[in-house]
């Protein structure tokens, strides 16, 4: 994260999405909203720290997004069907210019 993180703040990155980790975890810093969608495979327990705002692990799920030219939202929904955790923010000004 330490060579990633300040080329989402440089660019105007607002999501970051991701799998491989075999939990659901929506983290937050800055400006940058981090979802990690793994667990339609293996399943794992779960960590948390300072910047977890949602974290979920040992069941099987997976995120469901819509983005809009608005806002976006998100859904981590589990196995069952049941939404275990949604969110729902504006979205931020984009950077439209690319440093060379």
């Amino acid at each position: 994260m330490k060579h990633i993180e300040p080329l989402l703040e440089k660019y105007g990155v607002q999501v970051f999405l991701a799998g491989h980790e075999h939990d659901m975890q929506y983290l937050r810093v800055g400006k940058i909203h981090y979802f990690i969608a793994g667990a339609a495979s293996r399943r794992t327990k779960t960590y948390t720290d300072d910047r977890t705002v949602f974290s979920l692990g040992d069941i099987g799920g997976f995120l469901a997004m819509k983005i809009t030219p608005d806002e976006c939202s998100a859904r981590f929904i589990d196995e069952h069907g049941k939404v275990a955790y949604e969110t729902t923010f504006p979205r931020g000004p984009t950077t439209t210019t690319v440093a060379p």
